[in-house]
C-alpha cells in the first residue's frame, strides 16, 4: 500500500522561501506572468467547474464500451469521451451550417474555449485596445475520415476549405480570425507536450512585448470516440486504467479534450484589476536529443535539465515547491524516469524524504495528447485557488523501481488540504513531456493575496446583458441571477463593470438597475429587465432640457429650489465627468450673480442638467442635437458650444428668454427618423414625447444616479449607446470578476454520409436477410415447442 503522508502544512516546507505575501516591488513583479482566465472541456467535464468537481471527488472519467463484434482480442473497450463534439454554436462565430460541418471539431472546441477563457477574465476582443496573441496546437485531424466518407457518398469536397478547417497549421490562425486577435498567432506542435510548450511560448511573447495578452493551449479528439484501443505493452493500459507511479501500471488510456489559459504580465494584470488566478514564475523547454534508448523513449537528463532551468528562471528554491503535477502517463519506464529526473533536479539529498506531493491528471481523464499539459496546468491553478490537492487515482503500491524512500516525493492518493503558509506563497511545478523528446516545465505560484476586500457600495448600478437570440438572453439573466444568489459576497460594482467592459455586445439586449447584489439576484431571476433589439446602425439621440419654471409646475424656480442641494454636493459620486466643471460653475455663479449656486433653484437645475448631460456623454451616449426652451435652451446652447458659461449663467439668473439662436447643436445631425429623445429636468418642452425622462427635481444624489443608469440602460438596449468609460467608486476602481459565460447554442454540425444507390441495395438486402433469419428462428422455436408439448393444442 502507498505510504500515508500528513497534509502539506509544515512550515519547514516553506522556510527557504524568498518572499512572503503578494509581490509588491517592481523587481518582485518583473518577469512574472498572471493566469487571468481559463476554460476547458475534458472527458466528463463540459467546463472548468465540472472539471474541478470531478477532480476533487476523485472521479475517473473513462467510459467503458461494449466490445465490438469481431474486434481484436487485444482491444480494451475503454477511453475518454469528450461530450458533445458534434455540436457547435456556428452562428455566434459567423459560420454557416455548411462551413461549421466542414470544420474539424478540434478547431470548433478550441474556438469556444478561447471565447470562454476571455470571458472568465472579463475581456471582449473587439473592445480591448491592446494586442492579444494565441499559441495553440491540435492533434492530427481524425475528422478527415468523416469528411472522406461523406464525400464518398457522392457529395463534392471543397478541398481548400477542408484543408483550412482541418490541417494543424491553421488552428491558431483560425481562432485569431474569428476572434479578431491582432497579436502573434502561432501553431505549436510537439506531440504530448504541445499545450504546455504553447504556454511557455505565450509567456515569452508577453515578456518580449510582442503582445499585451496571450491565449495558450491545445486540443485533441479521437473520432470515433466510443471505441476501444489496442493495448500496447508498456505504452497503453491493458485494463483501461491509468495507474501513475503504481506497481501495476501498464500504460495510459487514450482520452482527449481541450484546455486554454489567458496570460498577461502580472504588473499589467494588477494595474488593470484583473482576476489573477495564479502566477507563472518561470518556465523552460528543451529536448532529450539522442540521450535515450530510442526516439520515442524519455530521457532522465533532459527532463532533469528542464525542471532545473524552470526553477532557476523562477528564482525559487526547490524546497519551496510543495506539489508537482507530473506528466504521469502510468508507463513502467516513463514513471521511473520521471521521478528519477525530478529527484535529480530537486537535489534534496540533505532533506528528509517525502515532503513534496506528486500527482497526475491522466489517472482521471486519460491521456489528452496535445491538450494534456494545459490540463495539468489548469488542474494546478484550480487546486491553488481551492487550497486542495485532488487525489491521484489507482495508486496502491508504489512501483518498486521508483526510489520514493530517497526522494522528496510521495503520490497524493486522497484529497489533501493545501493551506496557505504565513512564510511564503504556495508553489507547484507542472511537467509535460512529448513523444520525440520535447520537454516543458512550468513553475506556478498562488495568486497574490488582495490587500482589501472588494469595493462594496450599496449604490445604483446598471447591469447590461446581451445575446444573439431572445432565448439565450433569458438564459443569461437566469444564470447570472443564480450566480449572484449563490455568491452574495460579489460586489455589484464589479459585476456591472465586468459586464460593461468584458462581454461582447450582441443584438438582443436587456438592462436592469439595482442597488445591491441581493436586489440584482432577485431582479434577474424574475427577469425584471428593460429589453430591446439593437440593429446594426447606431440610433441617434436628441437631448432636450426643460425650462426650470416649467419643471417646477409653474412656481418660480428661484423662489422654490426643490432640487435637493446634496444632488450637486455629491456630484463627484454619480457624475465624475462633471466634477471638474462644477467648481468652475460655482465660481462663475458667484462672480456673475453674487449668490451661492445652491441658493437659486433655476441655476441649480441648470447645473444639474449640465452634470447629467456630461455623465451620459462620458458613458458614450452621443447626442445628435441638444435643444430646450426658456432657460433650458441656454443649457443646450452651452453644451453645444454656442455660448460661453458666463453668458449662460447670467441669462439663466436674469430669466432672459432664449434667443432664437442658442437652441441646438449647430451642424450636428438631428436624431432623425427612429431616433430617441432624452429629457433632462422634466417633461420635454412643446409637448414633445420623450423616450426617457430624468427628473432631477425632488431626487437625492443616489436616486439621480439610478435615473441616469436607467436612461443609459434603455438607450443601450435600443442600440444608441456603447458605454465604455470606467468609473471610480470611493477612490477605488472596480474589478473584473469571473461571471457565468455565454450559454452556447450548440446545434449538431456533422457530415453524415448519404447512402448511394449501391449501398441502398446492400442495406435493403441486409434487411431482407435479417427478416429471413428472424422468421427461421421463430419457426424453429415453434417446432421445438410442439415437440415438447405435442398435446398443447
Amino acid at each position: 500500500m502507498a505510504v500515508e503522508h500528513p497534509p502539506m502544512a509544515p512550515d519547514a516546507i516553506h522556510n527557504a522561501a524568498n518572499s512572503t505575501g503578494p509581490p509588491r516591488t517592481d523587481e518582485e513583479i518583473d518577469g512574472r506572468i498572471a493566469v487571468i482566465g481559463l476554460a476547458c472541456r475534458y472527458p466528463g467535464a463540459r467546463d472548468a467547474e465540472e472539471f474541478w468537481s470531478g477532480l476533487r471527488a476523485g472521479v475517473e472519467s473513462i467510459s467503458r464500451f461494449a466490445p465490438a463484434p469481431g474486434a481484436d482480442a487485444r482491444t480494451v473497450p475503454a477511453g475518454g469521451v469528450v461530450p458533445d463534439i458534434d455540436r457547435f454554436d456556428a452562428a455566434l462565430f459567423g459560420l454557416s451550417a455548411r462551413d461549421a460541418a466542414l470544420l474539424d471539431p478540434q478547431q470548433r472546441i478550441l474556438l469556444e474555449c478561447c471565447w470562454e477563457a476571455l470571458e472568465t477574465a472579463g475581456y471582449d476582443t473587439l473592445r480591448y485596445p491592446g494586442t492579444i496573441g494565441i499559441f495553440a496546437g491540435q492533434a492530427t485531424s481524425a475528422y478527415l475520415r468523416v469528411i472522406q466518407d461523406w464525400a464518398g457518398s457522392g457529395d463534392r469536397i471543397p478541398a481548400r476549405r477542408v484543408e483550412l478547417g482541418n490541417d494543424k497549421d491553421f488552428c491558431a490562425t483560425s481562432v485569431a480570425y474569428h476572434l479578431d486577435l491582432r497579436g502573434p498567432a502561432v501553431g505549436v506542435q510537439s506531440a504530448c507536450s504541445t499545450s504546455l510548450v504553447a504556454t511557455h511560448l505565450a509567456a515569452q511573447s508577453l515578456l518580449g512585448g510582442e503582445c499585451d495578452m496571450a491565449l495558450a493551449g491545445g486540443v485533441s479528439l479521437r473520432i470515433p470516440q466510443e471505441t476501444g484501443y489496442l493495448a500496447e505493452q508498456g505504452i497503453k493500459s491493458a485494463d483501461g486504467h491509468c495507474r501513475a507511479f503504481d506497481k501495476d501500471a501498464s500504460g495510459s488510456v487514450p482520452g482527449g479534450g481541450c484546455g486554454v489559459v489567458l496570460l498577461k504580465p502580472l504588473a499589467a494584470a494588477l494595474r488593470d484589476n484583473d482576476p489573477v488566478r495564479a502566477v507563472i514564475l518561470g518556465s523552460a523547454v528543451n529536448n532529450d536529443g539522442a540521450a535515450r534508448v530510442s526516439y520515442t523513449a524519455p530521457g532522465v537528463e533532459g527532463q532533469a535539465a528542464v525542471v532545473r532551468e524552470a526553477l532557476d528562471i523562477a528564482g525559487v528554491a526547490p524546497r519551496t515547491v510543495s506539489y508537482v503535477e507530473a506528466h504521469g502517463t502510468g508507463t513502467p519506464l516513463g514513471d521511473v524516469i520521471e521521478v528519477t529526473a525530478l529527484t535529480a533536479a530537486f537535489d534534496s539529498a540533505d532533506d528528509p524524504p517525502g515532503w513534496c506531493g506528486l500527482g497526475s491528471v491522466k489517472t482521471n481523464i486519460g491521456h489528452a495528447d496535445a491538450a494534456s499539459g494545459v490540463g495539468g496546468l489548469i488542474k494546478t491553478v484550480l487546486a491553488l485557488e481551492h487550497e486542495l490537492i485532488p487525489p491521484t487515482l489507482h495508486h496502491r503500491t508504489p512501483n518498486p523501481a521508483i526510489d520514493f524512500a530517497s526522494s522528496p516525493f510521495y503520490v497524493v492518493t486522497s484529497a489533501t488540504p493545501w493551506p496557505r503558509s504565513a512564510a511564503a506563497p504556495r508553489r507547484a511545478g507542472v511537467s509535460s513531456f512529448g513523444m520525440g523528446g520535447t520537454n516543458a516545465h512550468v513553475v506556478v505560484e498562488e495568486a497574490p493575496r488582495a490587500d482589501a476586500s472588494p469595493v462594496r457600495h450599496d449604490a445604483a448600478e446598471v447591469l447590461l446583458l446581451s445575446a444573439r437570440t431572445p432565448d439565450v438572453l433569458d438564459q443569461i439573466a437566469d444564470r447570472l441571477g443564480d450566480f449572484l444568489h449563490r455568491h452574495p459576497e460579489t460586489a455589484l460594482t464589479d459585476v456591472a463593470h465586468t459586464l460593461r467592459v468584458g462581454r461582447r455586445f450582441l443584438p438582443y439586449r436587456a438592462a436592469g438597475v439595482w442597488s445591491n447584489t441581493g436586489e440584482a439576484a432577485r431582479g434577474l431571476r424574475a427577469r425584471l429587465l428593460t429589453r430591446g433589439h439593437a440593429r446594426d446602425s447606431v440610433r441617434q439621440v436628441a437631448l432636450v432640457l426643460a425650462d426650470p419654471d416649467r419643471a417646477s409646475g409653474g412656481a418660480p424656480a428661484r423662489q422654490a429650489p426643490r432640487v435637493v442641494p446634496e444632488l450637486l454636493t455629491a456630484v463627484a459620486h454619480w457624475a465624475p465627468a462633471f466634477a471638474p466643471e462644477y467648481a468652475r460653475l460655482a465660481t462663475v455663479v458667484m462672480d456673475e450673480t453674487g449668490c451661492d449656486l445652491l441658493g437659486d433653484g433655476r441655476l441649480l437645475l441648470f447645473a444639474a442638467q449640465l452634470a447629467a448631460a456630461r455623465q451620459l456623454a462620458a458613458w458614450s451616449v452621443g447626442f445628435g442635437t441638444a435643444t430646450g426652451t426658456g432657460a433650458g435652451a441656454w443649457a443646450a446652447a452651452y453644451l453645444a458650444g454656442e455660448t460661453d458659461l458666463r453668458r449662460a449663467v447670467r441669462a439663466v439668473a436674469d430669466g432672459v428668454p432664449a434667443a432664437p439662436g442658442p437652441r441646438g447643436a449647430g451642424s450636428l445631425p438631428t436624431a432623425g427618423p427612429g431616433g430617441l429623445v432624452v429629457a433632462l429636468g422634466g417633461p420635454a418642452p412643446d409637448g414633445r414625447a420623450a423616450d426617457v425622462v430624468v427628473p432631477l427635481r425632488d431626487r437625492s444624489a443616489e436616486q439621480t444616479r439610478g435615473d441616469l443608469y436607467t436612461a443609459l440602460g434603455f438607450l443601450w438596449t435600443q442600440g444608441a449607446a456603447v458605454p465604455q468609460a470606467d468609473e471610480t467608486r470611493g477612490g477605488e476602481r472596480p474589478r473584473r470578476v469571473p461571471l457565468p459565460g455565454y450559454p452556447f447554442v450548440r446545434d449538431r454540425h456533422w457530415l453524415d454520409p448519404k447512402p448511394t444507390a449501391t449501398s441502398m441495395r446492400q442495406v435493403l438486402l441486409g434487411q431482407l436477410d435479417g427478416m429471413r433469419r428472424q422468421l427461421a428462428d421463430l419457426s424453429a422455436i415453434q417446432d421445438s415447442d410442439e415437440s415438447r408439448h405435442p398435446h398443447a393444442h
